[in-house]
């Protein structure tokens, strides 16, 4: 399943529990409460369904929207 920016922003929030209302691009996860345990568990996830997640290129990028460029969402 590929990863649409919907998507990325719904599995984040899910991961911080927060609502999804409450992230933007702009947010700085860090900052947001994502550890490099959640990071981890959502890559894995990605990973699980298919999609090519490449985890030290996630962790050196601040912001929600940097992931959803790297990540070529839709």
């Amino acid at each position: 399943m590929a990863l649409s920016e919907q998507r990325i922003i719904d599995d984040v929030a899910q991961i911080l529990e927060v609502d999804a209302d409450t992230i933007s691009r702009e947010t700085a996860l860090a900052d947001a409460g994502l550890d490099s345990l959640r990071m981890v568990m959502l890559v894995e996830n990605w990973r699980s369904e298919g999609n090519e997640v490449d985890f030290q290129e996630l962790i050196s990028l601040p912001t929600l929207g940097q992931w959803i460029d790297a990540l070529g969402a839709a």
